[in-house]
């Protein structure tokens, strides 16, 4: 393994050689409740777009509510409900929102 090289910035402190970029986090809450975003691939794709085009770049989409997950979920199956058969929202059983 080599070294790592550094420098130094005029006050002595370290400088890395490859600085991160710090960019803005603009996020929303997706969920389910008084919102149809989840209902299809269509609300889902359009919104995305929506949000992306007034500066939304990251989502925060709702996974779990009201007992049940939004996604097939082994995890909840095994150990919230019958093994093999995860526990999803009944409006989502079609398909992955995610």
């Amino acid at each position: 393994m080599s070294p790592t090289r550094v420098s130094l910035d005029k006050s002595g402190a370290i400088a890395p050689s490859n600085p991160i970029s710090m960019t803005s986090i603009r996020g929303v809450w997706i969920t389910n409740v008084d919102s149809r975003i989840l209902d299809s691939s269509h609300t889902i794709r359009e919104s995305v777009q929506r949000l992306a085009d007034i500066g939304i770049n990251t989502l925060f989409p709702v996974v779990w509510n009201r007992g049940y997950t939004l996604y097939p979920s082994q995890v909840m199956g095994d150990y919230f409900g019958t093994p093999g058969n995860p526990e999803i929202a009944p409006a989502f059983t079609e398909r992955d929102p995610l």
